[in-house]
């Protein structure tokens, strides 16, 4: 686990193992797949919490509610980055320990966690990948009204941008605006 503080705000960095997957389909020389490692990060205040991306597996799911009960802080919200099931399928395992927590997403993430939730699409992708380790019944989360003042389509900062990659299936990832990079402040 990373840690970094300023005065008013901390963030710790849970970073998950990978996961082993259940296929036949192995690379010349190799004896298991593995998923990419994932992170959750917790960001508190002086009594405050909110976790971003609270993981995939029950194994994965399980140390991150340990973790932010000691630090002492009140658990508010989870908040899911993405709509792709391995960043926040272990929310039902946060409010197992946090029940009155809140999870939020912007609207197209949203859209996305519900299609990631489906019963078919748990059936035909996630539970065959990693049999008995998806939480079942997973919550979906709230989405996230943006203020009013904000023109365009904006995520978690006006300077980014949920954005479509075509090699991911409609999933919406947020993405730099190439617009801000340019800029000096």
């Amino acid at each position: 686990m990373t840690t970094h503080q300023t005065r008013t705000l901390a963030s710790n960095i849970f970073v998950a193992p990978p996961a082993p997957i259940v296929s036949d389909n192995l690379a010349p020389g190799q004896s298991r797949r593995t998923w990419s490692p994932i992170s959750a990060t917790l960001i508190s205040g002086e009594r405050d919490a909110v976790l971003v991306d609270p993981l995939m597996t029950f194994r994965q799911g399980h140390p991150s509610p340990t973790s932010v009960a000691a630090t002492g802080k009140n658990l508010t919200t989870v908040y899911i980055t993405h709509g792709h099931g391995d960043h926040w399928f272990g929310l039902s395992v946060i409010r197992e320990r946090f029940p009155h927590v809140r999870a939020v997403a912007i609207p197209d993430v949203v859209e996305y966690m519900r299609l990631q939730a489906s019963p078919e699409s748990l059936a035909r992708f996630w539970n065959p990948l990693f049999p008995g380790q998806i939480p079942q019944g997973v919550a979906v989360a709230e989405p996230c009204r943006r203020p009013a003042d904000r023109r365009r389509d904006a995520s978690v900062h006006p300077r980014f941008r949920p954005h479509r990659r075509d090699d991911e299936d409609e999933a919406r990832v947020v993405r730099p605006d190439p617009g801000h990079l340019s800029r000096t402040h």
